[in-house]
């Protein structure tokens, strides 16, 4: 849900939402990385910048999301899946 994205919530699937929500805002936008914080309800931009790295190492160390049925997948897969998504809708 949105609010769990933009809440403080530490559970997996929370995390790995907000971070493609950063990275993909990061990659289709032209936002800096203290708009796309405040847009994520994050206090510092720092945490967007960290969560953009994390899961460009991920993508390139072929990671799987881990994170239950249905995101189990690579990592690169779910972004770029989602990724094509916004492409189309937009």
């Amino acid at each position: 849900e949105q609010s769990d994205v933009l809440g403080r919530g530490r559970h997996k699937r929370v995390v790995l939402a907000r971070s493609v929500a950063a990275l993909l805002a990061r990659d289709l936008t032209t936002h800096s990385y203290p708009e796309i914080a405040r847009a994520l309800g994050r206090d510092n931009h720092s945490t967007v910048v960290t969560a953009c790295q994390r899961l460009r190492k991920a993508i390139a160390e072929n990671e799987t999301c881990g994170c239950g049925p249905g995101l189990d997948g690579p990592v690169e897969s779910l972004v770029q899946s989602l990724k094509t998504e916004v492409v189309q809708r937009a």
